[in-house]
């Protein structure tokens, strides 16, 4: 299992923070490939490490490979470190004979983890990526969920308040405006 990371730069993008993008992912993935359109193809080609893949979205739409990636050798370890959650350093620490003060922060678990082998720090990346998605996704659902009992409770709100004004309107006398 490898880690790869894609960039995605239609023909109407601007390829202004490429130079850090290229940067950010080079610290992460095992593999990197941009994706661009046909404007940014001589671009790019010229501005990324010769490690990165590139394919070129042509009409159709298709995908041409111009150039496979190869394995990205300048993976940090303490980038990888930084991607992890408190409780994640935490376990891989101790299981590998670090012995941890529970009250200790997450940027001083950061350093002590950079020193655990590559190998390590990679699988462990891996099975991280996969459980924050799974862990975001259930605070979408949460949040939709939210959202959709505050506009019930809103709209119970507006329906108590709409016959409150029926009732004080018949009991005035007053007739409603067409």
């Amino acid at each position: 299992d490898v880690v790869t990371g894609y960039e995605i730069k239609s023909d109407v993008d601007s390829l202004t923070r490429l130079d850090r993008q290229i940067l950010a992912y080079e610290a992460l993935c095992d593999f990197n490939t941009i994706v661009v359109g046909s404007r940014h193809r001589a671009h790019v080609t010229a501005a990324l490490p010769v490690s990165w893949g590139i394919l070129v979205a042509e009409s159709g739409p298709r995908l041409r490979r111009d150039r496979p990636a190869t394995q990205n050798e300048r993976v940090e370890p303490a980038a990888i470190a930084r991607q992890l959650w408190k409780e994640e350093c935490v376990a891989l620490l101790k299981e590998h004979g670090v012995k941890l003060d529970r009250r200790v922060l997450v940027h001083a678990l950061w350093p002590l983890a950079e020193t655990l082998p590559i190998d390590v720090l990679r699988a462990r990346l891996r099975v991280a990526l996969v459980d924050h998605e799974d862990a975001l996704k259930g605070v979408r659902v949460d949040r939709r969920e939210q959202q959709r009992e505050h506009r019930q409770r809103e709209k119970e709100r507006l329906e108590k308040r709409g016959k409150a004004l029926a009732e004080w309107m018949a009991r005035s006398g007053v007739t409603p405006c067409s």
